[in-house]
């Protein structure tokens, strides 16, 4: 009788492990597709005091971070609207999140006063339009988004 009990409890751990597994694989597949490369990006600033940033300085820029560059400007972060068609992939880079999941991190940064809220446009051209006019400023626009006499507003990623 205990052996029998035994053979059932396991046949139903093992059951219940195939349906957990079953169940897990496909979440698991969604979660590792490819995330947008930073070579499919510029980052671009307007007298910034920065010609170059490592990965982690640029993310430490656009998660509010950072307030003031070396040259004493304060930031200004240009981030695309959610209707933007590089939004979701911007924010899989910058934040590990969606578009909406990048304004609610903002959304609560700026209710707990510890930055600036960040600019959100609705296309590449207007954001690079804004940095042009705006010293400190900040974005990352589509590699190709840029025309031959902007490039002193690339800055470079180590």
């Amino acid at each position: 009788m205990l052996r029998s009990t035994r053979r059932v409890a396991r046949r139903t751990t093992h059951r219940a492990l195939l349906l957990v597994m079953t169940m897990t694989l496909p979440l698991l597949a969604m979660r590792t597709q490819p995330t947008p490369s930073q070579s499919s990006f510029q980052i671009i600033g307007n007298t910034v005091g920065v010609a170059e940033l490592d990965s982690s300085g640029l993310r430490a820029v656009f998660r509010g971070e950072r307030s003031a560059w070396p040259s004493s400007k304060p930031v200004t972060i240009i981030l695309p609207s959610a209707r933007v068609e590089f939004a979701e992939s911007l924010a899989r880079l910058l934040f590990r999140t969606s578009p909406s999941g990048m304004q609610r991190y903002w959304l609560a940064l700026v209710f707990q006063g510890r930055a600036t809220p960040p600019v959100f446009l609705d296309s590449a051209e207007e954001m690079i339009a804004y940095v042009r006019r705006t010293p400190g400023a900040i974005a990352v626009v589509p590699t190709g988004s840029l025309d031959a006499p902007t490039r002193e507003l690339v800055i470079r990623i180590r």
